[in-house]
């Protein structure tokens, strides 16, 4: 059970929340909620949030995102979660990030550190992520991106302190289709992932696909062939592997009316190793027919499946009803939006 309150004022909105459940031979759980943003500033949303269980748990979190400039903005957040129920926990968390986006390129770089009160650790990370906008050619057919990016890390790990550091950088080359004849369309895409690494071994990653796509009206069928190689160093040598895959997929969507997706994924092998099945189908009233099964071929055994109608009401909750595997019994479900 679920109570929600919000209201918009001028100058700051604040949201309330009170959620109330519980299962046969278990205790009830309370979780409170709240949150307050100030809105009256141009530049800066400073924004607070609180939860607590109405026992001894609680967290709280400060947010401050400032937009500098047109395309620069920076974003503060302090986050504090104690426990003191099942297991004692305490920790205080500082992070700060930025972003730029420019013509050419974009910057994103983050700043972390999380302290524990009751093991009296210390941890901290970095990454700056350094990504040119991509290139396209051909009258934007065959697209190019390169991104690089840094990252550093202190971890406390058994009395001593890991520190990592990895630089690398993802070359994307990709292309939105090449007609062929029969209405036939083929997508290649290309990958390149490179990574040094001061704890670790250096390695490469070459991921290659190639996507073959026939549509007819509200009908798909296509065909991705995928190759992953994977390499690493050590010193004069160089080892490697590589895994391959083929599957087969068939959809069948209209807007507003049906979207089904069926996949046959194969193995390294190439030998059929699952089946999945998703979709909705849209009926009036605001009613939806859900599907989600997984069937295990090499195993010969559902995995999941789930079948269930939907009824949203005027958008403030809806009602599922159905079938679950996981459940294991036919199911009602009653959700606050």
């Amino acid at each position: 059970m679920v109570f929600k309150h919000n209201k918009t004022f001028k100058n700051y909105k604040y949201f309330l929340s009170q959620t109330i459940s519980g299962r046969k031979d278990t205790d009830i759980f309370y979780n409170l909620k709240g949150e307050l943003t100030i809105i009256g500033f141009k530049k800066i949303t400073p924004n607070i949030q609180f939860t607590h269980n109405l026992k001894k748990s609680y967290s709280y979190k400060i947010s401050i995102p400032v937009h500098l400039i047109k395309h620069l903005s920076l974003n503060l957040n302090i986050n504090r979660t104690i426990f003191k129920d099942t297991f004692v926990s305490d920790i205080l968390n500082f992070s700060s990030s930025m972003a730029f986006s420019g013509d050419f390129f974009n910057i994103i770089s983050s700043y972390n550190t999380s302290k524990n009160f009751i093991e009296t650790s210390l941890k901290k990370n970095f990454s700056f992520n350094f990504n040119f906008k991509t290139l396209n050619f051909l009258d934007k057919n065959i697209g190019i991106n390169l991104s690089t990016f840094y990252l550093f890390s202190h971890i406390p790990v058994c009395n001593k302190i890991t520190n990592t550091i990895s630089p690398g950088f993802t070359l994307n080359i990709k292309s939105n289709g090449i007609t062929l004849p029969f209405d036939l369309k083929i997508s290649p895409i290309l990958a390149i992932n490179q990574i040094w690494d001061n704890q670790m071994e250096n390695y490469t990653n070459f991921n290659t696909a190639i996507v073959l796509r026939k549509r007819i009206r509200d009908l798909g069928f296509s065909i991705n062939y995928g190759l992953i190689s994977h390499y690493e160093t050590d010193g004069f040598w160089v080892e490697g592997y590589s895994t391959t895959n083929v599957n087969f997929n068939i959809d069948y969507n209209k807007a507003d009316k049906y979207d089904f997706a069926l996949k046959f994924l194969t193995g390294n092998d190439l030998k059929l190793e699952s089946i999945l099945l998703t979709g909705k189908a849209f009926f009036p009233k605001k009613i939806i027919l859900s599907t989600n099964l997984i069937y295990y071929y090499k195993e010969r055994r559902m995995q999941t499946m789930e079948i269930f109608l939907e009824k949203n009401f005027r958008n403030v909750f809806k009602i599922q009803g159905g079938y679950s595997l996981a459940l294991k019994k036919v199911f009602i479900k009653v959700l606050t939006l």
